[in-house]
């Protein structure tokens, strides 16, 4: 009897721990799947939500008011918009104030002028749309089907009521299409760094005060041709030193050899947050300002002791010793260009500047024979 009572205990416990760890389960199942229904999506949207294109600007109302809405790319579908159009808005007319009787309205589009140099001789159409949601409806869809260079109208006009209508004006932003960045060299040339290539500039030693090689950071924006509202952007061009995801470049930025038995050595040099219009020199009076220089240390009594070189401080015999023997081809910086403007952005970060070491006679000795010399 004892041991029946026993059994049946340790069965209705063992029930009670089984359903308890089930209804967590269904808790935390539950939670993430409202996670997913009402987190992702949010996520989704601002990753598409457009920032160039068509966009609605000013109205002007008489007795009917406008609403415009900007429809995500993820909507067309359901709105009946094109998957290949550039923007589209829901435009919402409304009766102010609200007079009795139907409702039901028309919906036009045209160019702001028809005679201007870009519009003259041009449909309204192939760029813009105007559909109502059904006959007569107080809801349309404007779809922008590709960039147009004159401002258009968008119209709406009540059926019921003469002389109640609503305008707005539909621009089209300037576009980002990319940047040029330039290193502008005074005794030099310039030297362009194209997205995605590797520019390469020597190095020199001159052990006097001038510099040799010098170069400005330059950075421009290129535009589309095709706009009615002009952008203004700024440029940045950083130099980074640490490598990006499955980027296979060595950098001076802990670039060099490691020791054993607690020691390292290693070789470092300063990013450059925004370098437009900073000058670089490449030869010896470029180790000032960026701080080049050479770490090394080791655990000595308990206590790690740290030893820094600039290389500012060497000789030309001891920069090519060190370059042309440790940093030969080592990447100085991965370049990080950026474009922000009012409508629209543009980035890259997959250019690097890479520098070239002559060889160590060419650094630090130069004698001339006079027999060399002919006049």
């Amino acid at each position: 009897m004892s041991n029946d009572y026993n059994d049946k205990s340790w069965t209705d416990r063992t029930n009670w721990i089984v359903t308890v760890i089930a209804l967590a389960l269904v808790a935390i199942l539950s939670i993430g799947l409202l996670c997913a229904l009402f987190i992702r999506p949010q996520e989704e949207e601002e990753d598409t939500v457009p920032k160039d294109g068509a966009i609605i600007s000013e109205t002007a109302e008489n007795s009917i008011s406008l609403m415009s809405a900007k429809i995500m790319p993820v909507a067309y579908a359901a709105n009946g918009v094109s998957a290949l159009a550039d923007t589209a808005y829901t435009l919402t007319a409304t009766v102010e104030p609200d007079y009795e009787g139907e409702k039901t309205f028309d919906w036009s589009v045209k160019f702001q002028s028809d005679s201007s140099s870009w519009a003259n001789g041009k449909k309204v159409t192939d760029y813009v749309t105007v559909t109502p949601t059904s006959d007569g409806a107080n809801t349309a869809t404007v779809e922008c089907k590709q960039a147009f260079g004159e401002k258009i109208i968008v119209t709406c006009t009540s059926r019921d009521y003469a002389g109640l209508s609503a305008t707005c004006t539909v621009d089209y932003a300037q576009r980002i299409t990319g940047m040029d960045v330039t290193l502008e060299g005074s005794r030099t040339g310039n030297k362009e760094i194209p997205a995605g290539e590797e520019v390469t500039i020597n190095f020199t030693y001159y052990g006097g005060t001038s510099s040799y090689n010098v170069y400005t950071v330059r950075a421009t924006a290129t535009y589309s041709d095709v706009y009615t509202l002009a952008e203004s952007a700024t440029c940045k061009v950083s130099f980074l030193t640490s490598a990006g995801a499955n980027d296979s470049h060595t950098y001076f930025n802990n670039h060099g050899s490691g020791g054993s038995m607690g020691s390292y050595s290693a070789t470092y040099v300063d990013e450059v947050e925004n370098a437009i219009g900073k000058t670089f020199s490449f030869d010896n009076h470029m180790f000032e300002p960026y701080n080049f220089r050479h770490e090394s240390g080791s655990f000595v009594s308990g206590e790690m002791t740290k030893t820094t070189t600039y290389y500012k401080d060497l000789s030309g015999e001891e920069l090519a010793e060190r370059y042309l023997m440790t940093d030969k081809d080592t990447v100085l910086w991965r370049i990080a260009a950026s474009v922000e403007g009012k409508y629209s952005t543009y980035t890259r970060e997959d250019s690097y500047l890479m520098y070239s070491w002559p060889a160590a006679g060419d650094y630090a000795n130069l004698s001339l024979s006079e027999g060399s010399l002919i006049f």
